[in-house]
């Protein structure tokens, strides 16, 4: 079995870490005695800086609750052999809860189905694991903490449709097929411009910038007449601007995508992309973190904890970059109660 080498850990107890910023959540922020509580949280890769801001949020969390925690990466977006040679791995050591982003809505059930015969928690992070598969493997799913992603494809869509002034013609760049996400982001923004703006192409571009800049080409030469383009990430929002801007349309055709990061703000700010739906991946990792402790401390989560989304445009931009990777506005802390031990 390969082993990715990309495990990265995080000492115990936090004495070999930097301790970074706090993770931008209200309510109280107080550490909570959890010297004991071990943490292994998986996501995809480091090569897209959300998942970059993800990992930092992660390792900022350990550092602040004083726990014991890795993060382990795969080699790509789609490095489902990586991702599941890592769970494996993980679950046979000796972790209170393995938090886990997917690729897909049942790619890691079956080695977290080892890892949870071992008594190990499970928490499912960012992309919904198939609640009826789990099921049906036997798999228990403590919590699943998520951003809504139909609601922020209903917000690109609602800021298109405004800007096109409530006209014009959009396609659609998709993520991996399957990915739950990008479904729900595309259900949402058709669902915003449905009688306002025609769909008249919609390609996978797996979430990767150079394939939404080939796609983007092509959109193009079929539909000359594009007004807008929606891209389900950052990465192929910017690969479809980049083609956008060398067809000298970037006036003609407007760009709107979903995740928030940095160079994505900074492109807002600077008249490029005309939105982007951000996330808070550096919080949502912190969240699991906390998620972990309560698991740990014996409490019961609720099947759902929403992670927080905003709507970045050239008017706010500024202020999310100064703040980034936290959000503008504060962010109660749903965990807040069961940091420590119940009672």
């Amino acid at each position: 079995m390969r082993v990715s080498k990309k495990i990265l850990a995080a000492s115990a107890t936090g004495v070999m870490l930097v301790a970074l910023a706090g993770c931008g959540r209200g309510g109280s922020d107080q550490s909570a005695t959890t010297d004991k509580a071990r943490v292994a949280l998986v996501t995809r890769d480091l090569t897209n800086a959300y998942w970059v801001a993800w990992d930092k949020g992660a390792k900022a969390a350990f550092a602040k609750r004083g726990v014991t925690g890795t993060v382990a990466v795969g080699d790509s977006e789609t490095d489902i052999q990586g991702m599941s040679n890592n769970l494996s791995t993980l679950a046979n050591q000796n972790w209170d809860c393995i938090g886990v982003v997917p690729i897909n809505d049942s790619n890691v059930i079956t080695p977290l189905v080892a890892a949870a015969k071992r008594g190990i928690h499970v928490i499912d992070i960012d992309a919904l694991i198939d609640p009826k598969a789990a099921k049906a493997a036997g798999l228990d799913v403590a919590t699943y903490i998520g951003s809504d992603n139909e609601k922020a494809g209903t917000l690109a869509g609602d800021r298109m449709a405004t800007i096109l002034g409530g006209t014009g013609k959009v396609a659609m760049l998709l993520g991996t097929p399957g990915e739950h996400n990008s479904t729900l982001r595309q259900q949402g923004f058709r669902a915003a411009v449905k009688g306002k703006l025609q769909i008249v192409q919609q390609v996978s571009a797996n979430f990767e910038r150079a394939a939404a800049q080939t796609a983007t080409e092509a959109i193009l030469r079929a539909h000359p007449d594009l007004t807008g383009i929606f891209a389900a990430n950052d990465e192929m929002g910017l690969g479809a601007l980049r083609a956008v801007t060398a067809a000298g349309l970037a006036d003609k055709v407007k760009v709107i995508s979903v995740d928030g990061i940095q160079e994505a703000l900074e492109s807002v700010r600077d008249g490029g992309l005309a939105a982007t739906v951000i996330q808070y991946p550096y919080v949502m990792s912190g969240m699991a973190v906390d998620a972990c402790i309560a698991l740990k401390n014996g409490h019961r989560l609720p099947s759902y904890v929403p992670a927080p989304i905003s709507l970045i445009t050239k008017d706010n931009a500024q202020k999310q970059i100064d703040a980034y990777p936290k959000p503008l506005q504060k962010v109660a802390n749903p965990f807040k109660d069961m940091l420590e031990p119940v009672k």
